[in-house]
C-alpha cells in the first residue's frame, strides 16, 4: 500500500508535535524538580516557599529561553499580547520582568507587591491569549512563552500556563493579607 505526500506530512507533523509536547513537559518536570531541591537544600517546606520556588525557577527559564530568539520573541509576542500590542518595544523588556520575577520570587522579597504585580501581569497575559485562541485565526501564531525553544501554537496550553501561574500568585496573595507567614520559620 503506497503512502501520499500528504499521509507522510501528517505522520510528520504529528511526531514533530508530540516532540514538542516532550521538550515542555521536560521543561516543567526540570522545574520541579529544581524547585524541590531548593526547598530541600533551604529547609523551609512551608507550602508558600515552596511556591515561590516554583515561580521563580519557572519565570527565570522562561526569560532566559525568551533570550535565545531575542528579536524573533519580541517581535512575535505582539501577535497575541496585549501590553506588547499597546507599549513599544515591551517585548525586548518582557523576558528581563520575567527574569527580575523569578530573582525575587528565589530570593523571597516583596511577597506581597510581588504576588500583585504578578496577578495583573499574568491575567493580562491571559486575557490576551484567549483573545486570540478564541478568535481561531487562520494562521494560529506561535506560542513563545518557551523562544523558540518549544515549537507549538498558541493554544489552551498556553493559557493554562498564564493561569495556573496567576492562580499560585493570587493564592499567595491572599493568605499574605490574610496574615499568613511567609514561611516555616
Amino acid at each position: 500500500m503506497a503512502h501520499s505526500h500528504h499521509d507522510h506530512a501528517a505522520h510528520t507533523a504529528t511526531t514533530n508535535k508530540r516532540e514538542e509536547y516532550r521538550k515542555l513537559s521536560l521543561v516543567f518536570g526540570f522545574i520541579l524538580l529544581v524547585s524541590l531541591l531548593m526547598t530541600h537544600v533551604g529547609g523551609d517546606w512551608a507550602w508558600m516557599v515552596v511556591l515561590d520556588y516554583i515561580m521563580g525557577t519557572f519565570f527565570l527559564l522562561f526569560g532566559l529561553f525568551k533570550l535565545f530568539e531575542y528579536k524573533m520573541f519580541a517581535f512575535g509576542y505582539k501577535d497575541y499580547d496585549l501590553l506588547a500590542q499597546r507599549i513599544p518595544g515591551w517585548g525586548f523588556v518582557y523576558p528581563f520582568v520575567e527574569i527580575g520575577l523569578g530573582v525575587l520570587y528565589i530570593l523571597h522579597v516583596f511577597p506581597l507587591w510581588l504576588n500583585a504585580f504578578t496577578v495583573l501581569l499574568l491575567s493580562i497575559n491571559a486575557l490576551g491569549v484567549w483573545l486570540t485562541i478564541r478568535k481561531k485565526p487562520a494562521d494560529m501564531p506561535a506560542c513563545l512563552c518557551l523562544g523558540a525553544v518549544v515549537k507549538l501554537p498558541l493554544s489552551t496550553i498556553s493559557m493554562l500556563e498564564n493561569v495556573s501561574m496567576g492562580l499560585m500568585a493570587l493564592v499567595m496573595l491572599v493568605a499574605l493579607l490574610f496574615g499568613m507567614p511567609h514561611t516555616a520559620a
